[in-house]
Formats: structure tokens, C-alpha cells, sequence
């Protein structure tokens, strides 16, 4: 064990969480760092590795690893998922994707800065993860060794990166920017409204937002009259938040399978396929199956809704769900792939949980 004298910083992590243990993005939170900075406050440390942050070299090492866990984050909901870090590409310089069965990613590596080894004793065993962070130090995946992983892989993936420089790194702090709603005429909604009845893609509907300049709250209060032949009397309609545990219920009781997306400003993760097992522990909804985990505080979901879109394979429809400042803390749709209707199960679950 590393015998240095510890950064101020570490010792008031420390005592933190001896008086009251906690997980380090909530003792971040009350130290008013980020988690990175605290992170390295352990620096120099065996335990603790910086790394020379390398995308496209770093995200390719992965697949040498076998089965991992992806877990990604937002202040409200953690998305965890197991499997193999196959069939990486990176379009260009603002995206890059994971997409297999299991591993189904969309990684936004512009805000991506920081990297990190970390192991996590407990029990007797390390708990061995690389973590990724933002320009602002907060968290934007992580990724874990779990009972199958090949261990040599992350000791090779450490010496490969580590930098030369082991020192706590001090992030200044900077203004984050938080969504402001567009001013739009008359003229202006009615022309946004066409626009989303002609989608023909749902992943044409961020570029509208974008070029309205509207929030994605905004968007679904503004949404347009939905056609006289269909089930839903606007594209967007907000219901009670229960709807969520609802259609969680109605897809574990009739096998319907779904997808899932979490993401935050870095990345987008996703699981397809059923959820079973759902479990209710204190403010915290889980799903606790094999090869997924969803973890979602339930005191961070202010509004929900139901929200239709057009496509070439007929409307998509998925529930959005966000927190008070109005960010989307996770969305659901039914499975479905580009070419495919959406599934009717789905559909109809829908239709009997809207109010």
C-alpha cells in the first residue's frame, strides 16, 4: 500500500465516508468537486491509475477483455449491462457506436477528457473498472470486470495507458450551460408541428429540435394534433408518472420485449430485450435480471410521456420520462429494428396504460 501523504482533498473523503458511507459521485457531490478530481485525490495510489485518454485505441481494447459490464449514468438513473465489446466504428468525430445484441452504445467522445483505472476492494476481491469523465470531471461510462472477464486484459489495458504523471488532477470549475426554451411565433409552431408529422425517421426528430431551437420538454408541449384514424389525440400527451412501473409490469407479464435507453451528455446506452425481474427498495425501481440492471430513483421523475413519431414502417411510440430541471432521464420503446413495424404488444400495452 502506497505510504504518501494524501491530498487535503482525500482526507476529507475519508472522513466523510467513515461518518456517513456513501458512493464517491455523492461524496463529489457534497465535497463540491467532481468525481474525477476526487478520484484522483488518492493519487499516487495502487489502487488508482490516471490514464492517457485515447478513444478510439481505448475503446477498441475492450474486446480483448471478452464479457464486461457497461454501466452508464445520469443523476437519476444507472443502466447496467453485460456482454462483449464488439463491432466498434466512429463515423467521425462526434459519434462513434458499440452495436451487438448486448453491448448497444452511442458514444459522443467530444466531451469525453479524462480516464481512469480504478480498483475497488471489497470483501476480500478487487473490483477492477476504467472509467471515463467529461471536461467538467463528472462520469460518463464506466466499465467493469465482472466473473468471466480475462483479468490479464485489464492489467495489459493499464500498462498500455497509464500516463507518466500519477497526481491529484484539480478541475476549475465551469459555468454549465442549462437548456433555454426557443420564442417561437405562431408561424413558427405550425411549421415545427408539420415538420414532426412528416418524420419519416425517429432519428430525425433531435435535428427538428435543433433547428427550432427548442427544448425537448418544449417540443412535447408543442406537439401537433394527431390524425383523426389514430389513438392518441396529440403526437406528444403527458400521463401519470405510475404509467412508468406500468408499462415495466405489462412487458414483464407479457413478454414483450423492449428497449431501454439511459444516457448523459457522453453516451447513450441501450438493452433490448425483456425485463423480469423488478424489484421496489425504497425510492429505487430496479430490474434486477441476469445480463441487465436498472437502477432509477423514483424521487427524480417529475414527468412523463407518451410520444409518437412518424416513420416509413408506420408511428413509433415510446414513454420519455424527465426530471424537474426537464432533462430525460430514460426513454422506452418497443424492440424494434429500421425496416420493422413497430410491435404490436407493445402498441396495445400503451393503449391500455394511457389515461
Amino acid at each position: 500500500m502506497n505510504t504518501e501523504v494524501k491530498s487535503p482533498l482525500f482526507q476529507k473523503w475519508q472522513a466523510l465516508i467513515e461518518e456517513k458511507p456513501m458512493r464517491i459521485r455523492n461524496a463529489a457531490q457534497e465535497l463540491e468537486v467532481s468525481e474525477f478530481e476526487l478520484l484522483t485525490s488518492a493519487c499516487p495510489d495502487n489502487k488508482t491509475a490516471i490514464l492517457n485518454f485515447e478513444f478510439g485505441e481505448m475503446m477498441r481494447a475492450f474486446e480483448a477483455a471478452g464479457d464486461l459490464m457497461a454501466l452508464t449514468r445520469n443523476a437519476a438513473v444507472v443502466h447496467e449491462r453485460k456482454g462483449h465489446f464488439k463491432n466498434f466504428s466512429q463515423p467521425n468525430n462526434h459519434v462513434a457506436l458499440f452495436v451487438n445484441d448486448e453491448i448497444d452504445i452511442r458514444l459522443f467522445p467530444s466531451v469525453w477528457t479524462y480516464a481512469a483505472a480504478v480498483t475497488v476492494t471489497s470483501r476480500g476481491k478487487d473490483r477492477l473498472s476504467i472509467q471515463f469523465f467529461d471536461n467538467h470531471g463528472d462520469a460518463v461510462f464506466k466499465v467493469y470486470w465482472i466473473k468471466d472477464s480475462k483479468v490479464q486484459a485489464y492489467h495489459d489495458f493499464v500498462d498500455r495507458f497509464r500516463a507518466s504523471e500519477q497526481q491529484p488532477v484539480h478541475i476549475a470549475p465551469t459555468e454549465k450551460k442549462e437548456p433555454k426554451r426557443a420564442h417561437l411565433n405562431e408561424d413558427q409552431i405550425a411549421e415545427f408541428q408539420q415538420k414532426w408529422i412528416d418524420l419519416k425517421d425517429t432519428h430525425d426528430f433531435f435535428p427538428l429540435l435543433h433547428k427550432y431551437k427548442v427544448t425537448r420538454m418544449q417540443a412535447l408541449e408543442l406537439s401537433p394534433k394527431g390524425p383523426e384514424e389514430e389513438w392518441f389525440d396529440h403526437y406528444a400527451v403527458e400521463q401519470p408518472t405510475t404509467i412508468l412501473r406500468q408499462l415495466f409490469e405489462a412487458a414483464r407479464d407479457e413478454e414483450i420485449e423492449i428497449m431501454v435507453f439511459v444516457g448523459n451528455r457522453g453516451n447513450i446506452q441501450i438493452h433490448t430485450g425483456p425485463v423480469k425481474n423488478l424489484v421496489d427498495y425504497d425510492q429505487w425501481f430496479n430490474v434486477m435480471d441476469k445480463r441487465f440492471n436498472l437502477h432509477l430513483n423514483m424521487d427524480h421523475v417529475h414527468r412523463t410521456w407518451v410520444v409518437n413519431k412518424p416513420t416509413e414502417d408506420g408511428m413509433v411510440t415510446s414513454l420519455e420520462v424527465f426530471d424537474e430541471k426537464e432533462e430525460m432521464i430514460v426513454q422506452i420503446f418497443g424492440k424494434r429494428k429500421p425496416g420493422i413495424p413497430e410491435l404490436p404488444a407493445w402498441r396495445n400495452a400503451l393503449i391500455n396504460t394511457v389515461q
